[in-house]
């Protein structure tokens, strides 16, 4: 009768030891990461002043104007706020590798699963020395009152260009655009 009590103490600790062991294991396996923006950006050493051709568009009325002394690392700080790399959407992307003909990585492509995320999609191309050379966002942002669509297409160390449409409820759509092109 003990034998028998041993024999299915034994038998269900055995039974119980796969579940710990898929556990622990499960805690050494890393999470899985997207492209950091945040930390790209934070890390951003362009702090240097420029000369820039900086153009503002709204709703067709562009005016234009070249700036020296602009430090853009200002504007793209703002970028920062886009960032997917959270572990609350690690399973809300999709991700796809785009491979040269050497097999090197040449872009990343994140694309939102659900239509509530805020971003939408993120292209990362990245250069011979995987270090990302443009970076791309399709952002929304949808509320009672307005509908807001943004393009954001970043080419590290040359330009960034910024496209925003307004839809709002009881008004017509506006359409503004921003672009900084470093020309020295």
């Amino acid at each position: 009768m003990i034998w028998q009590k041993t024999n299915i103490i034994l038998l269900a600790g055995l039974c119980l030891l796969p579940g710990c062991l898929s556990k622990s294991n499960n805690s050494q396996i890393p999470e899985q990461q997207f492209f950091d923006i945040a930390t790209f950006v934070a890390q951003y050493s362009d702090s240097k002043m420029h000369v820039v051709k900086k153009s503002i568009s709204v709703d067709g009325r562009l005016e234009s104007k070249t700036l020296d002394d602009y430090n853009i690392g200002n504007d793209i700080k703002g970028f920062e706020n886009y960032s997917i790399n959270k572990p609350a959407l690690f399973d809300k992307y999709e991700v796809d590798s785009i491979l040269g003909n050497s097999g090197e990585l040449i872009k990343l492509v994140y694309t939102g699963l659900k239509e509530e995320l805020r971003v939408q999609k993120m292209e990362v191309e990245i250069d011979e020395s995987t270090k990302p050379r443009r970076i791309f966002l399709q952002l929304k942002t949808d509320s009672f009152l307005e509908d807001i669509d943004m393009e954001i297409s970043w080419v590290v160390d040359s330009s960034y260009k910024i496209v925003k449409r307004e839809k709002r409820i009881f008004g017509n759509e506006h359409v503004h655009v921003i672009e900084v092109i470093i020309q020295s």
